[in-house]
């Protein structure tokens, strides 16, 4: 049965969270059936990364820092599934993340849905 949504990330300078980013989405109990990075002109080492997931996700590579909105329109354009979920490069799904989301949509017949986000580490140097 395919799960008709894709996940995509916007990623900017994400070295230090996007592989803890991806492999959250990687073990999701549905999985998507695309997972989209949209690597906008970082100059860390994010295209190393994101070349190490090899073809378990996507990458567009924008040339230069375009900004997240642009990121955001390449991906929902790049994109065919019917349901499309946006995480940002720091964050880290709980597991359920997909099957919740899914199920909350068809259950509520919802075309838009957004969540709540926890802190899960209160001291780290992102917060700062």
């Amino acid at each position: 049965m395919s799960s008709n949504i894709s996940i995509y990330v916007p990623a900017y300078n994400a070295e230090k969270t996007i592989k803890m980013c991806i492999n959250s989405i990687l073990t999701q109990t549905i999985q998507p059936e695309v997972i989209l990075v949209v690597n906008d002109g970082s100059t860390d080492n994010t295209s190393k990364i994101l070349q190490d997931f090899g073809d378990k996700i996507i990458t567009i590579d924008n040339k230069k820092n375009m900004g997240v909105s642009h990121s955001m329109n390449i991906a929902t354009s790049y994109l065919k599934t019917r349901y499309i979920g946006k995480i940002d490069a720091d964050v880290e799904l709980m597991p359920d993340w997909t099957e919740t989301l899914l199920k909350t949509m068809n259950e509520q017949k919802a075309t838009l849905i957004g969540c709540k986000m926890y802190e899960k580490y209160l001291d780290n140097p992102f917060n700062l």
